[in-house]
């Protein structure tokens, strides 16, 4: 199996949470992404 790194992240500010809203499944996510390969996770 193919291995896939990802990195999410919690944006907090004013008592708020930074959401994204997924079209494809309609719902929502924490902001995040694939890694490139040679790219860290910072």
């Amino acid at each position: 199996m193919k291995r896939v790194d990802v990195v999410y992240s919690a944006i907090l500010k004013e008592g708020k949470v930074l959401m994204v809203k997924n079209r494809k499944y309609d719902n929502w996510t924490l902001p995040g992404g694939g890694v490139e390969k040679g790219e860290t996770l910072e």
